[in-house]
């Protein structure tokens, strides 16, 4: 596994933006001419979350595509790369985003099938809801961790999911996987130890 260092002796990066997991650096791929992400855990989010976050990524992942019915309407790439601290992404373009459907000052239309997707979301995770649920009393489990993010990627609209013309489905560019998601799933997977 390399390090980030490492990969930077390797490739022309540029950087892209800084955010709480750390700085993210934009590069273009010329053997396979794809243009990456690539994400240096630098800042409040250390290296040693990445194993929790990459597990994190592959169930939230993994939810999706057990859900014919959301799978219809929804894509999560796969990571490229896992570095010892740094992540490797596809970098994908696009001018809309789903946070346009509410913007004050240039707002879109969302396409057809948005609604589509936000009620089939919306009827699993209700689906899901244990028979006892009382929302003071909330507890974050790993299925509940997981539906939390759903959400803030697909019930919300942000700036990390967009519709894809081509195959007709929002793209979950990078999951909305907060530092409090990282440290409730660390505590879940060291109780299970």
């Amino acid at each position: 596994m390399k390090t980030f260092e490492e990969r930077k002796k390797e490739l022309i990066l540029k950087i892209f933006f800084d955010s709480e997991f750390g700085t993210m650096y934009h590069t273009e791929d010329v053997l396979s001419e794809k243009d990456v992400i690539i994400r240096h855990f630098d800042r409040e989010v250390s290296p040693e979350f990445i194993p929790l976050y990459v597990q994190l990524y592959k169930e939230v992942q993994n939810w999706i595509e057990s859900k014919p019915s959301i799978e219809e309407f929804v894509f999560m790439p796969n990571l490229v790369e896992i570095g010892k601290d740094y992540l490797i992404r596809p970098f994908h373009v696009y001018l809309k985003n789903n946070s346009r459907y509410i913007d004050d000052y240039e707002p879109i239309a969302p396409p057809a099938n948005y609604y589509g997707m936000i009620n089939n979301i919306s009827y699993e995770l209700s689906n899901e809801l244990p028979e006892d649920y009382d929302e003071e009393n909330y507890i974050y489990n790993e299925e509940n961790i997981i539906h939390r993010i759903v959400r803030k990627n697909l019930l919300v609209c942000t700036a990390k999911t967009f519709y894809e013309d081509s195959l007709e489905k929002f793209i979950i560019v990078e999951p909305k996987i907060s530092l409090t998601d990282l440290e409730e799933w660390k505590k879940i997977v060291e109780s299970k130890e």
